[in-house]
């Protein structure tokens, strides 16, 4: 049964307590003009009735849902919540969504080729079949590439040939004329690629990238890369 006494109001703390939330966010609502100042008791301490319940129920709800703070509704619309605002908060959910599975895609991706976040996402269906150094080489070409550029090289490494073999495998000592006989096999694909995706003969090509990847390969497969690029200008193999 009642004890009969009128009721007068939640404190701050215990509004809190009762929405699970702290009396630092009740007071940050206040200052935002999401929540009203509520009357004061005799002693000066706030006293939030039922309409302030709802109304802190209503923000807290809000914003775990994600709609920010600066897209919750005013106090005297706080029964009115804009289709607008929800249809917006819909479409951001949607899109976080989407992030989500394509994250998802990638992770999965990664897992089965073993790759721990050194190849590019375009990149992953031929990640199995990198050496090291294409792991680098295409890690550093996602930094300049568009996306269809991307999705062009996992095409092109996907085309695999005895002579790519044959390169990387190549000795840093190998003579000269392994060296030229190695960029007269390699240049027919070379041209052929390079008459196809035209951009693998602007700055970002491959064609180009020898002395940025002078890191990378060593100093026989720079000597065969350089041969196959000036094959490519000249047509011709010196």
């Amino acid at each position: 049964m009642g004890t009969g006494r009128p009721f007068e109001g939640w404190s701050t703390r215990q509004l809190a307590e009762l929405t699970g939330t702290t009396s630092k966010a009740i007071r940050y609502y206040h200052s935002l003009g999401l929540l009203a100042e509520p009357d004061r008791g005799p002693n000066g301490y706030k006293k939030y009735a039922v309409p302030d319940l709802l109304r802190l129920m209503q923000i807290k709800r809000l914003r775990d849902l994600g709609l920010p703070l600066s897209r919750n509704p005013e106090p005297d619309a706080a029964e009115t919540v804009t289709g607008a605002a929800l249809e917006s908060l819909d479409q951001d959910i949607q899109l976080t969504m989407r992030r989500l599975e394509e994250s998802r895609r990638v992770l999965a991706a990664m897992r089965r080729s073993g790759d721990a976040g050194q190849v590019s996402a375009e990149l992953l269906g031929v990640a199995d079949d990198l050496a090291a150094q294409e792991r680098a080489l295409t890690s550093l070409l996602s930094l300049v590439l568009t996306p269809e550029q991307l999705a062009d090289l996992a095409k092109i490494l996907a085309g695999h040939s005895d002579e790519d073999d044959e390169f990387r495998d190549l000795p840093a000592d190998a003579d000269e004329a392994t060296i030229a006989d190695l960029a007269a096999r390699l240049a027919p694909t070379a041209r052929s690629l390079m008459a196809e995706h035209s951009w693998l003969a602007g700055p970002t090509g491959e064609a180009d990238a020898v002395d940025v990847f002078s890191d990378i390969y060593n100093p026989a497969q720079l000597a065969v890369m350089k041969r196959v690029r000036e094959a490519t200008r000249d047509d011709v193999i010196e």
